[in-house]
């Protein structure tokens, strides 16, 4: 054999050693990393935090103390054909500015609200009772991952909402705020609720009640004992671990996952109808160990979601500020699309929920304020030597809460998620209603335009 064909066959065995070689050292790499998966869960529940799904559950919530069971009862008439239409028809009402609502539409909305008295009474039973605990759902179930929550979320606070703006527009605003309240209290019911689907239904409340409380603003002359009622009850909302908890729900429903991938494919139930069911990976399992290369995505995951999970602690103003907004998950991982910015994503949230409520409170102060005064302040020093009225910083700027008087009215207002004052232009997701909306009026992306505003 000349030299030529020794180099041939030397290449082909290569090539075959190569092919067959690298698959088996990366199996063992990956096989290898099972201890790393292992330890670090051992190191979760060391801390007293849930590893899996179930754990995250927690233990079931006797009927007897447990406000789901009144939720779901609240929500029933308001899920079904005539129910449907009219949440349709208080959503299409609350979208728009007070002045753009016709004498018809009052109407409507005064009917529908007597028409569901029954509704908001069971939310009311449901939002003082001790615990809440929604059964959780598979994430192929027709209601979705935390469907159950969100349910109630999407229909009852907007109810107390509309309760809300017919009180105020019959000259009772007294009886308005309880309904903002009731809101804020609906979300508040699930601050025990360790899910992420949980934290989200805060804020959404926050979301729906400070629109609702605008609202009320605009309609009615809020009385300064009532104001400071309910801005007391705001002050008492905590949610500066809501994005830690957020993240440890969703570490461990992930932890969960790879699980669920381990025994039935890649694919497993998470990808439903929406995933190639002739998919390699699929056709590997059960002949190539899937489990062992899902070993190395996990450990890196759990890696990378503690590190989202350390930063979280940090304001998002300074995350952003720092330039520490994203880890660098492997770029053909499986969970790389959602873990980049998962930290500094969950910060924002919370941030933006912190802002509204402390917002709020300075606009319950300016309210009260006029009751006493017949006007608005100057500045918000004025309000607070004046009234005692107990403000904060607005997390975004780290400064007061940007406020000047226009015309008989004001506006107050936070800079939002991209760190810049607009000069008071809303952010989309703050007009009227929008709140109640898909997005619910969370910020989702860091460069969103606008400020968070509140205006009479």
């Amino acid at each position: 054999m000349g030299r030529w064909g020794k180099l041939i066959v030397l290449s082909a065995l290569l090539v075959i050693v190569g092919s067959v070689g690298l698959p088996v050292v990366y199996l063992v790499r990956y096989a290898s990393k099972s201890g790393c998966v292992e330890a670090e869960i051992a190191r979760i529940r060391s801390e007293g935090l849930p590893a899996s799904a179930d754990e995250l559950a927690g233990k079931p919530v006797p009927d007897s103390r447990n406000g789901a069971i009144q939720y779901e009862e609240a929500v029933k008439p308001l899920d079904t054909p005539t129910g449907r239409q009219d949440l349709y028809r208080i959503r299409e009402f609350l979208r728009l500015d007070v002045q753009q609502r016709s004498p018809e539409m009052w109407a409507e909305l005064r009917a529908v609200t007597v028409h569901r008295a029954g509704s908001l009474e069971l939310a009311r039973k449901a939002s003082a009772m001790p615990e809440c605990r929604f059964p959780a759902e598979p994430r192929d179930s027709r209601a979705g991952y935390g469907g159950r929550q969100f349910s109630f979320m999407r229909s009852l606070p907007r109810l107390a909402w509309a309760q809300a703006v017919i009180d105020a527009k019959d000259g009772r605003p007294d009886r308005a705020l309880q309904s903002v309240e009731l809101i804020l209290r609906m979300g508040e019911s699930m601050k025990n609720d360790r899910s992420s689907a949980g934290v989200g239904s805060r804020y959404r409340a926050v979301a729906l009640a400070t629109d609702a409380l605008i609202d009320v603003g605009r309609l009615g002359r809020v009385r300064e004992p009532e104001a400071r009622s309910l801005a007391d009850y705001i002050a008492g909302i905590d949610l500066s671990d809501s994005a830690t908890r957020a993240l440890q729900a969703e570490r461990a429903t992930t932890i969960t996952l790879f699980e669920q991938m381990r025994k039935g494919g890649v694919r497993s139930s998470y990808s439903g109808s929406y995933s190639d069911s002739g998919s390699l990976a699929d056709k590997l399992h059960g002949v190539v160990p899937v489990g062992w290369a899902l070993n190395n995505d996990e450990a890196n995951y759990l890696r990378d979601i503690r590190l989202q999970i350390e930063l979280v602690g940090d304001t998002y103003r300074s995350i952003r500020t720092a330039g520490n907004s994203e880890v660098s998950p492997p770029a053909y991982s499986l969970y790389a699309p959602w873990n980049a910015a998962m930290g500094a994503r969950a910060a924002l949230a919370r941030d933006q929920a912190i802002a509204r409520l402390d917002g709020d409170r300075v606009f319950l102060g300016l309210l009260a304020y006029h009751s006493r005064f017949g006007s608005y302040p100057a500045t918000l020093e004025e309000l607070v030597s004046k009234l005692k009225w107990r403000t904060a910083a607005d997390p975004f700027s780290g400064k007061p809460f940007v406020y000047r008087r226009q015309g008989r009215g004001f506006v107050l207002y936070s800079i939002g998620a991209n760190l810049k004052d607009d000069n008071g232009t809303p952010w989309q997701g703050d007009r009227p209603g929008n709140s109640a909306s898909a997005r619910g009026g969370i910020a989702r992306d860091f460069d969103e335009a606008g400020d968070y505003v509140w205006k009479l």
